[in-house]
């Protein structure tokens, strides 16, 4: 009896170590593919601060695409040298010209003056600094806050280099504040 007990005891341990090896590996294994994701595919951001209201609040969490095309309207990650990542909207690229006049923006373009149609921008956050006509510098974004009247955007930090693009905020995966 007391050798069959010791058996049954020993087959248990060996399957509770089975298990929980298993569960160890698998783990480990959905920790790697979510780092791979992370590192080449997309990654997830907090959103911090009111720049971007009303589309994304404090505190939303959004999914971030690295292998999104970059388009004029995209809201994208940038990575600052001075401040690291912010969230904001691409107007112009590099040639391109922009400015900003009562809260309407122009773009030239080959030749063409373009005034965006803006739906984003909710007409009270629509104020803020005019934008002074200015060349966009040649492999650069010219970003701008959808909140114009207190995003601190490229009217103050000057155009971003391309490079420092994150990725393209593709989805709202959490819509409320943790």
């Amino acid at each position: 009896m007391i050798q069959n007990n010791v058996t049954q005891y020993r087959e248990k341990h060996k399957r509770f170590l089975s298990t929980a090896l298993l569960f160890v590996f698998t783990f480990l294994l959905a920790v790697c593919v979510l780092n791979a994701v992370n590192q080449t595919l997309a990654f997830t951001v907090r959103v911090e601060g009111s720049s971007m209201n009303p589309l994304l609040k404090n505190g939303d969490v959004v999914v971030v695409s690295r292998t999104a095309e970059v388009k004029r309207g995209s809201v994208v990650v940038v990575d600052l040298p001075e401040g690291g990542p912010v969230i904001k909207r691409v107007i112009a690229f590099g040639g391109e010209t922009v400015w900003s006049v009562h809260g309407n923006v122009y773009v030239q373009t080959e030749g063409e003056t373009i005034v965006l149609n803006e739906g984003y921008v909710a007409t009270e956050n629509a104020g803020g600094a005019d934008v002074a006509r200015i060349t966009v510098p040649q492999g650069h974004v010219f970003l701008l806050g959808d909140n114009r009247a207190v995003s601190l955007d490229s009217r103050v930090f000057g155009a971003v280099e391309l490079e420092n693009v994150m990725g393209v905020v593709t989805t709202f995966w959490l819509k409320h504040k943790f």
